[in-house]
């Protein structure tokens, strides 16, 4: 603990914004827009499609790329209870800062349905969801703001400007309403313990869904309580966003609208798209060509808007590893849910998509051309 006062003193003296700053705002982030990618999550990509990744970092750093998702899981610190391994986290921390990097730090307790905690707090290595633990439980939130005591100092010290702490969790909400008070007290309390440790660092919740385009219906779905409930209790509004499998010429005005209801619903606070995503392949209706021009699109439409981060998700392409990884790991959702378990073909359609949803190929490591659109994002002609 006296380690992590003496950081953040330090830290105050690098930084020190005005300290009625308003954290949904995102004081601790100059002004402007960011544009940056998640590199993916493949184990088996070869040698020269790492050699490739390692290029494409440093070309987007040498254009302007100064913000980069880190991620790391709650048992990595806090592997037992009170017992914190800070070495490997802070090594990270500082190799971001030195790569010129200010680090978005994904460090989630709630994960869709998952409830991402060290085995000591849960009691059991087997998966566990919001239907089995209480994250309103005193508990449970002692424990994170513990966490939250020695991770918020060392972000603010190497520029971090907001932590994600609830990722996605309308996915499960929508068919459990009613669990929806728990997770906002959760994040209630966790926001305001960080705010007493550094009143500028802003807490994000992630949400997936709730303002998709209905192609049925033609119009964008409304939010429900539980979406609006996760947005309030957050610093900033941070979303997902991906394309639709539209025509191109239908693209652009929906690409537009969908983000104006997002931003409409962040209600004033800054907003931080945390996957930007759309396939080349895998279905009708994608290709190289609508993949690109997403992105044109999705750059141009948030360029005059309160987005003020966009993660591309992500860089390189699934391997076939991984697409094998998460068929298997689908499975049970194929056994349980009839719509797949009567038509199996719809969930391998859609890892087909998430294999192609790269912006550089994992095959031959070549840049596609949205490549080049982020790239010019990043660095307006």
């Amino acid at each position: 603990m006296v380690r992590a006062v003496l950081l953040f003193a330090i830290a105050s003296m690098m930084f020190a914004p005005p300290a009625s700053a308003d954290a949904s705002k995102l004081p601790l982030l100059p002004d402007g827009q960011y544009q940056t990618f998640e590199t993916g999550f493949n184990i088996d990509n070869p040698r020269f499609v790492r050699n490739a990744i390692r290029r494409y970092q440093d070309d987007a750093t040498e254009a302007g790329m100064r913000v980069k998702p880190f991620e790391i899981g709650w048992s990595e610190i806090e592997p037992l209870e009170g017992r914190y391994q800070l070495d490997e986290f802070e090594d990270r921390l500082a190799s971001y800062r030195d790569q010129g990097w200010r680090p978005l730090v994904f460090l989630r307790a709630i994960d869709s349905d998952d409830i991402t905690v060290p085995r000591y707090l849960k009691g059991t290595d087997e998966p566990m969801s919001l239907t089995d633990v209480d994250v309103s439980s005193p508990r449970f939130i002692e424990r994170y703001n513990a966490l939250m005591d020695e991770v918020v100092p060392l972000v603010r010290q190497y520029g971090g400007f907001a932590i994600m702490i609830v990722n996605e969790a309308d996915n499960f909400l929508t068919p459990y309403p009613e669990l929806t008070e728990q997770v906002t007290q959760f994040v209630d309390a966790v926001r305001d313990h960080v705010h007493g440790i550094d009143p500028d660092m802003a807490v994000g919740v992630a949400l997936s869904n709730g303002f998709d385009y209905d192609d049925d219906l033609d119009l964008i779905r409304d939010p429900l309580p539980h979406h609006l409930a996760l947005i309030e209790a957050s610093d900033i509004a941070v979303f997902n966003f991906y394309c639709r499998r539209v025509p191109l010429a239908d693209q652009s005005a929906s690409v537009r609208q969908r983000i104006d209801a997002r931003v409409r619903a962040a209600n004033g606070k800054d907003v931080i798209f945390q996957e930007v995503g759309c396939p080349s392949g895998g279905a009708d209706g994608f290709s190289l060509e609508h993949q690109r021009q997403f992105f044109a699109q999705y750059f141009q439409a948030v360029s005059d808007t309160s987005v003020r981060v966009s993660v591309v998700f992500q860089l390189v392409d699934w391997t076939q590893a991984t697409i094998d990884f998460y068929g298997n790991a689908l499975q049970p959702l194929m056994d349980a849910e009839p719509a797949f378990r009567d038509n199996p073909e719809l969930i391998f359609v859609y890892l087909n998509q998430l294999s192609t949803i790269g912006i550089v190929d994992a095959t031959t490591g070549e840049p596609k051309p949205a490549w080049f659109e982020f790239l010019n994002a990043i660095e307006p002609e």
